[in-house]
């Protein structure tokens, strides 16, 4: 199983085949969409970006992650957000 650390960069790797959706238990976002309406602004924002080659693939992505309580979003608790420099995936492995 994966933890991912950014809805952006983690959506564009299950995009470009990366990582499987399947393995994903959750992901810790940067963002603070604090309903459905601002998380489709969001993902239309990230689709126009970080999803170039496929947007309406990456926002099907986004929105299955959505549905399926797997976006957390420490920021609107007033938490900081996980740093990205040493990678977007976090790895956990069965004992």
């Amino acid at each position: 199983m994966r933890i991912g650390l950014s809805l952006s960069f983690c959506v564009q790797d299950i995009l470009n085949g990366h990582v499987d959706i399947d393995e994903v238990e959750y992901i810790i976002c940067g963002t603070c969409f604090r309903n459905h309406r601002e998380f489709e602004k969001g993902i239309q924002i990230y689709s126009n970006s970080y999803w170039l080659d496929a947007p309406e693939v990456g926002k099907h992505i986004a929105r299955k992650l959505w549905n399926a309580g797997k976006l957390l979003q420490p920021r609107l608790e007033g938490y900081s957000v996980p740093n990205i420099l040493n990678g977007i995936w976090a790895i956990l492995e069965e004992r």
